[in-house]
């Protein structure tokens, strides 16, 4: 149970002792109940009353009195006073709260990322977080709010005017009382066992620096805790005196949790919090002395390039402008510019570094992200904000610039001791060296082998070279290993010995402390990837049928794409399994977001998904006619289901959409994307009782909990600029998805841990976790580890510490140590021969140390070849509008990209039109600007000058970079365009279809025709890809012109140019793929071809794979 589970059970608790009655009772009755149960009076006074020091409401511990503003509603007064009784139960003495502190609305549990990145709590925030948990939950316990709406399928609305609280309120406690899993009660806690002779020995060492060694399961943090107990009990020192830290949050929220169980009321004088968090309190406290503001505005990594977007004007962007989305370049930027705060590598610092560098274009890279760097720490200064790095980098800036304020944290923390020392990043080491005071510390345990967030910044050098920059260490090794049995010890220790890492670690053996024979190890090879899934889900159908629970089972992998295709497996095997995989592509989240979609967006796309949900169960022809009428009327789509008795529709139509247009009665404009999909689930239509989200099963489960991790992302997300927010939050949605910041939302909420469903994580997801059986599978070469990638945005020479324990090579290694250390019974590592059409005839590479005893006689014949259920088809489509008998090429090759894109826009004749991105503005600039030049040529400048305002994204902030790529572009254009231009559009007939292909341009010299296609981008160095419009167009110039024929790519960015004039066998070959196109639009085949990178930019992104007309 989560500190957050406890205190909503102390509400809970505190709210069943006043409400003896069954049900839901009005908050002014509990209200006044808890004032005279516990004898805090509550007073109502005028707003702006002197009383209130500035705030709507107050606690006061002293006098036993809670103020609260009559200038509130009835409701919102309900839910200050809740809060300021939670303050009344859970702290003493406190600070004033401020308006900002009350949230009615804020996360159940808020979630702590897995690295601790964007939410470091101060203990200021902390607490009034667990206020408004605390306040929320005693007006509405979950319990008892979970029975009442189940039993009388109740409305947010309803609740709230029984209760007397606010509609958001209620929609925010129904999403953590019906969307989470009912949270199991506590444990309860024997006497915790005694400590062996190591662990003992680093507890209780002398005052100094400690270095404690610490293997898998050998009980490090529960070593910690000993630490502080005895510094309290057997030293004498007061629990305030001690500062415990570690790197993740999550890490932290265990770490208090035992020092609470060990110490009792003393554990909330203990500081135990994560690096970041205390470095944020530190700036907070005495960030004035380095300009900083009170409590200065922590951004995240979404804030940060919204900020770098707000100057781009400054950035003189070039290899690092990403004309499709210019946020994409800049991520990586960010990056860069995060992982040199975490070496404490200040602007000028970088631009040394780069200047250092040789001449080439590495070097221009490394001083465009160091422009970048000072350009973006200005802004942050400028505006009193600091970033993740910052809090650590400032902080040290802070304690070496004004040695009387290190000082002073140093005299009132002399005990310092440091969880998770491995996975510390440079800076942190720095921080630690001046706070610690070395006469008494620091105390720091760790495993140098399970360093695995190096990507991340965390720096295993802290642990390596702790001796030197600690004079008179005193290191310990820990000897026993309590998790795992004697067999899996046997192999990773023996593995760990083979690690780059090993020379740092323990030279001891570890004892198993369940035995040497205990546990079982595995090596499983299988016929192909198909195979390897069924043959894991087999396995756990096996042993799930002789008692064992689903949810002791975990799957690790390295990367999510194999995980995708397990989880996939295991569905179809009907094995419950935990993994949101790629979250926006979850059905019931593009159901959801197609309510947004049709809702915030003026075609409304959204409705052919939405409308077919069985409460609708619209019929396609009818909301195909709903989008014709749409568009003739030239409204939205909301003001379209408004207006049904206007369109040609069923009458099982029109029933499915009035209903449809009665649930969305209250939407206008300014809704917000969380209003309406809050809503609709427990609004009205009360979705929230039916499929696909209603029933106990695992899979139901996962539905809700997939829908209120989009709820907490839809009331978080605040639209920046005055537009419709639900269209606002669809961009958002997109963006994610291209920038590739989705992967936070795969992580479960905290609530998933009681489901019983095989756990599916990453190798990196796992740290710290343990399962008592394990399967590590795709132990092949490219998937363990896989393909290197290269670093966009790599750091100058020079900035990080050269060695052996920061290489791809060792990070690789701690990962797998980590996966094979996480199983306690048993361990089944497996590999296919095949994983799609690549062959894998051995295991990976990583596995070296222990191959000998996995495979001691040589790899084993396959143990698995049934390849169980396949992936089920698409069914056939039908069209609404059947192939025309002229096309354009680039539709045939729309078609070739995506099958189902086509079908959506072309054979159901849904609105393909894009936002009018800034791309698109420019695209459309330069395209004009070709033409131009066809027609004859001018001066470039002089053009753009006419042009770019009409026409191009002039009030976009990285205006001038898209302005001087146009110019540079049409530049280079103008230098290629030299010959006799010819009609650039050509045509010819294939399968009875007349087929229209256009060039970028064609020119001929009188002897040859030359056909040009015009980049916007730099030239792939693979080559570019091959587009069935290229052959085809060869093939027409060639006919029509009677001349031999050339093909070239050209770069409008660089002027770089790629001869490209293919064989005849090769322009036969995309005749015959066009052609195969028209067969397949004819027989109806629109199969989806998922993407990655095309996906999120398509117009039907949200309601993709929905069926339209079947065959």
């Amino acid at each position: 149970m989560s500190a957050w589970s406890e205190l909503r059970a102390q509400a809970r608790a505190w709210h069943a002792e006043l409400n003896t009655e069954a049900g839901l009772v009005p908050a002014t009755t509990l209200l006044a109940a808890a004032s005279k149960s516990s004898g805090v009076k509550i007073m109502e006074v005028p707003a702006g009353d002197v009383l209130l020091d500035n705030c709507q409401a107050s606690y006061d511990p002293d006098q036993k009195k809670i103020l609260v503003s009559l200038g509130l509603s009835a409701e919102d007064r309900a839910f200050h006073i809740s809060h300021e009784f939670g303050h009344h139960k859970l702290h003493h003495p406190k600070d004033a709260c401020h308006d900002h502190d009350f949230d009615p609305v804020s996360a159940a549990e808020p979630e702590p990322s897995a690295v601790g990145d964007s939410d470091a709590y101060s203990p200021k925030q902390r607490r009034e977080a667990q206020a408004n948990v605390f306040g929320r939950e005693f007006l509405l316990p979950r319990d008892r709010l979970r029975e009442a709406c189940l039993k009388n399928r109740l409305s947010a609305e309803a609740i709230a005017k029984h209760v007397g609280v606010s509609v958001a309120l209620v929609r925010q406690q129904m999403a953590d009382a019906l969307l989470l899993p009912e949270e199991s009660p506590a444990n309860a806690n024997g006497p915790a066992p005694d400590l062996d002779p190591s662990q003992r020995a680093a507890a209780e060492a002398d005052f100094g620096p400690v270095q404690v060694r610490a293997g898998p399961g050998t009980g490090k943090t529960r070593t910690l805790v000993a630490r502080a107990a005895w510094l309290i009990d057997a030293k004498s020192q007061p629990a305030a005196s001690i500062l415990a830290l570690t790197y993740s949050n999550a890490s932290a929220e265990d770490l208090a949790k035992r020092l609470r169980q060990e110490l009792g009321a003393q554990a909330t004088e203990v500081w135990c919090s994560t690096f970041h968090a205390f470095g944020q309190e530190v700036l907070r406290v005495h960030g004035s002395c380095i300009g900083l503001p009170t409590a200065p505005i922590l951004v995240d990594r979404a804030d940060a390039l919204f900020l770098l977007e707000e100057e781009f004007e400054r950035l003189e962007l070039d290899h690092y402008f990403n004309l499709l989305e210019p946020l994409r370049g800049l991520k990586d930027v960010l990056g860069a510019i995060s992982r040199a705060k975490d070496e404490l590598c200040t602007p000028d610092r970088y631009f040394d570094a780069a200047n250092a560098m040789p001449e080439g274009e590495d070097k221009a890279k490394a001083r465009e992200v160091a422009r970048i760097y000072k350009v973006y720490d200005e802004a942050l200064r400028a505006k009193g904000c600091v970033d993740f790095g910052d809090l650590i980098m400032r902080t040290v800036e802070l304690l070496n610039g004004h040695p009387d304020v290190a000082a002073e944290i140093r005299s009132k923390y002399r005990h310092v001791l440091v969880d998770e020392y491995q996975d510390m990043n440079a800076a942190s080491g720095e921080l630690l060296k001046l706070l610690a005071d070395p006469a008494t510390g620091p105390w720091v345990v760790g495993d140098v082998r399970q360093s695995i967030y190096r990507f991340r910044g965390a720096s295993p050098l802290n642990m390596s070279r702790f001796a030197g920059a600690y004079p008179g260490t005193q290191t310990f090794d820990l000897e026993v290993n309590y998790r795992s049995g004697g067999q899996i010890v046997s192999l990773f220790d023996r593995y760990g010995r083979g690690m780059v890492a090993a020379n740092h670690a323990s030279e001891k053996p570890l004892h198993p402390h369940h035995g040497p024979s205990a546990g079982e190890v595995l090596y499983r090879v299988a016929e192909t990837r198909e195979a390897e899934a069924e043959g894991i889900a087999r396995d756990i159908i096996a042993r799930t049928s002789a008692s064992a629970s689903y949810r002791s089972h975990a799957i690790l992998t390295r990367t999510h794409g194999v995980l995708s295709t397990i989880a996939a497996h295991l569905e179809r095997a009907g094995v419950p399994a935990l993994y949101f995989g790629d979250f926006f592509e979850r059905p019931e989240v593009r159901d959801l977001l197609s309510l947004v979609s049709l809702t915030g967006e003026r075609d409304g796309v959204g409705l052919l998904r939405f409308a077919q949900l069985p409460r609708y169960a619209t019929p396609v022809p009818d909301i195909l006619e709903i989008f014709r009428f749409r568009e003739e009327a030239d409204i939205t789509m909301l003001a379209a289901l408004r207006r049904l008795g206007d369109a040609a529709l069923s009458d099982n139509g029109r029933s499915g959409l009035q209903r449809l247009a009665n649930d969305l009665a209250g939407v206008d404009f300014m809704t917000k994307p969380y209003e309406v999909i809050a809503g609709h689930l427990f609004g009205p239509a009360g979705a929230v009782y039916a499929a696909p989200f209603a029933g106990d099963e695992v899979a139901a489960q996962q539905r809700r909990l997939a829908a209120y991790q989009l709820l907490s992302l839809a009331f978080s997300y605040r639209a920046r600029r005055a537009r419709d927010p639900k269209r606002a939050f669809l961009d958002h949605v997109r963006r994610l998805e291209v920038l590739d910041e989705e992967k936070e939302l795969r992580r479960l909420p905290a609530g998933a841990n009681d489901i019983d469903a095989v756990q599916l994580m990453t190798v990196h997801a796992s740290k710290g976790l343990e399962y008592p059986t394990v399967y590590l599978p795709s132990v092949s070469a490219s998937l363990f580890p896989p393909n290197p990638r290269g670093d966009p945005c790599p750091l100058p020479p020079g900035l990080m510490k050269a060695d052996a324990l920061m290489t791809p090579q060792a990070e690789e290694e701690s990962l797998m140590f980590v996966g094979l250390s996480r199983a306690k019974d048993r361990l089944v590592i497996s590999r296919a021969k095949r994983y799609g059409g690549w062959s894998r005839p051995g295991p990976s590479k990583i596995l070296g140390p222990i191959t000998p005893v996995l495979t001691p006689g040589g790899e084993p014949n396959p143990h698995w070849s049934d390849v169980g259920i396949g992936a089920p088809g698409h069914a056939p489509q039908a069209a609404a509008h059947p192939l025309a008998a002229g096309v354009s090429v680039t539709v045939l090759e729309d078609y070739l990209t995506c099958p189902r894109r086509y079908y959506y826009g072309e054979a159901l004749g849904l609105s393909r039109r894009l936002a009018e991105t800034p791309y698109l503005r420019f695209h459309d600039v330069v395209r004009s600007g070709l033409i131009w030049l066809r027609d004859g040529a001018g001066e470039v400048k002089s053009h753009l000058d006419e042009t770019w305002e009409k026409r191009g994204p002039a009030d976009h902030p990285a205006a001038i970079h898209y302005r001087g790529t146009a110019e540079r572009m049409l530049t280079h254009a103008k230098s290629v365009m030299t010959g006799q231009p010819l009609p650039t559009e050509r045509k010819m007939t294939i399968e009875g279809v007349v087929v229209t292909a256009r060039a970028d341009h064609v020119q001929t010299d009188g002897k040859t025709v030359s056909i040009q296609r015009m980049k916007a981008g730099r030239l792939a160095k693979s080559g570019e890809s091959k587009k069935a419009r290229y052959g085809l167009l060869q093939i027409m110039v060639e006919a029509d012109e009677a001349m031999p024929t050339t093909f070239t790519h050209v770069s409008l960015l660089d002027g770089a140019q790629a001869p490209a004039t293919l064989s005849a066998d090769k322009r036969r070959e995309a005749h015959d793929q066009a052609a195969g196109a028209i067969s397949a639009i004819v027989a109806g085949r629109f199969d989806p071809i998922p993407n990655g990178r095309n996906c999120p930019t398509c117009p039907f992104f949200f309601v993709c794979p929905s069926n339209g007309l079947l065959a």
